[in-house]
């Protein structure tokens, strides 16, 4: 018999799964941590992102979630996302992320988006839903 208590925080079911969760993201050649300024902290904060790449084969990632969805990079379906190019000061490489809306990036990266760049986004995804609408109407 063990001394080992199973309901101990140290061997939760939880903290064993960041533990597994944390090994899987540092596999993921896709997955990137970095340091950005937090006003709301006043400090450095690590923030997590995954990266989509740049290759029209590959698919989009949720640059917070690391989701795969079914939209390749530099399809007609890029048009639903909103796309951050990273150029980074350590390497020479850029890094593409894909976001549901402007304001996930601000929430995510904290920083500000001018109104005009988020409504012309959003007239651009707006066109592209509606060009889609009219393709199903048609198949009708």
């Amino acid at each position: 018999m063990t001394d080992i208590d199973p309901y101990d925080d140290l061997f939760s079911i939880p903290s064993m799964n960041s533990v597994i969760k944390k090994n899987m993201e540092m596999k993921d050649k896709g997955y990137h941590e970095r340091r950005v300024y937090d006003p709301r902290k006043e400090k450095m904060t690590r923030v997590s992102y995954y990266d989509s790449g740049s290759n029209p084969s590959h698919y989009i990632r949720d640059a917070i979630t690391g989701r795969r969805y079914n939209v390749k990079i530099g399809s007609a379906g890029e048009n639903l996302f909103f796309k951050v190019r990273l150029a980074l000061r350590e390497t020479d490489q850029s890094t593409t992320l894909f976001y549901g809306s402007p304001e996930e990036h601000e929430q995510h990266f904290f920083c500000k988006i001018d109104f005009d760049l988020k409504n012309a986004w959003l007239e651009k995804r707006n066109y592209y839903e509606q060009q889609q609408q009219q393709k199903m109407m048609k198949k009708i």
